[in-house]
């Protein structure tokens, strides 16, 4: 029971996480001056993207982040390997 309530907070932790840096990433364009302004000003353009949650979330939980427990580069390999291919994953689907 632990274990899973764990998994659940992890991965609503992370799930924050992603659309917090979406967030910034979005008000950071739009405060700094040295972006084209041809995207999108709607932020909710941006949050709607639940397949990149989704994508993002699935890799990592496949690469065992969310059920083993590792040392930090072992870990860092992994995050880095899940976050690559789920950032091939969604450019292909785009």
């Amino acid at each position: 029971m632990k274990q899973w309530f764990n998994r659940i907070i992890l991965i609503f932790v992370d799930t924050i996480t992603i659309a917090l840096a979406i967030i910034g990433a979005f008000y950071l364009r739009q405060w700094c001056e040295c972006f084209e302004r041809s995207a999108p000003t709607n932020l909710d353009h941006y949050l709607g993207f639940g397949l990149l949650y989704a994508v993002i979330i699935i890799l990592l939980y496949v690469a065992g982040i969310y059920t083993k427990r590792y040392d930090f580069w072992q870990e860092l390999e992994k995050l880095t390997k899940g976050l690559f291919l789920a950032a091939i994953i969604v450019l292909a689907l785009l």
